[in-house]
């Protein structure tokens, strides 16, 4: 059966620029599609994978959440592994007025600097050690 061979001249219409129509992997993460700039802190769920190991972590913190016998729960892991996704996944399955969800992501503070932060969000105003003469 005869071929065209490759080198063959092609009508001028089938080279002429198109529209850029949207990829079929639009909202889908591979290699030309990743996250900008790629590896980049993200709160964008669409580039969650459901790995084994974080549907586990995902459903333990659902589980920790809804059980109301544990009063808090710690996400830990490597720079990188999805924490701040994964906290944003949970968020997103938490009622707001059946949770109060507090979010740490500053590791300098002291333990009254860790305590004032965890009652500010809780009362979501900033709460000062003068508001707290006990302390």
């Amino acid at each position: 059966m005869p071929t065209e061979p490759r080198s063959a001249a092609r009508p001028v219409s089938e080279h002429a620029p198109t529209a850029d129509p949207e990829p079929a992997d639009a909202g889908r993460l591979g290699p030309r599609n990743p996250p900008r700039p790629a590896f980049e802190n993200t709160r964008d769920t669409r580039f969650y994978f459901p790995s084994a190991a974080h549907r586990e972590a995902l459903s333990r913190l659902l589980f920790l959440a809804q059980d109301r016998n544990m009063g808090i729960g710690l996400l830990t892991g490597e720079i990188g592994a999805g924490k701040t996704l994964l906290r944003t996944l949970l968020y997103a399955q938490l009622s707001c007025a059946d949770h109060i969800r507090v979010n740490i992501e500053n590791s300098l503070l002291d333990f009254d600097g860790l305590l004032l932060e965890v009652l500010s969000q809780m009362r979501g105003a900033r709460v000062h050690s003068a508001d707290l003469p006990d302390r």
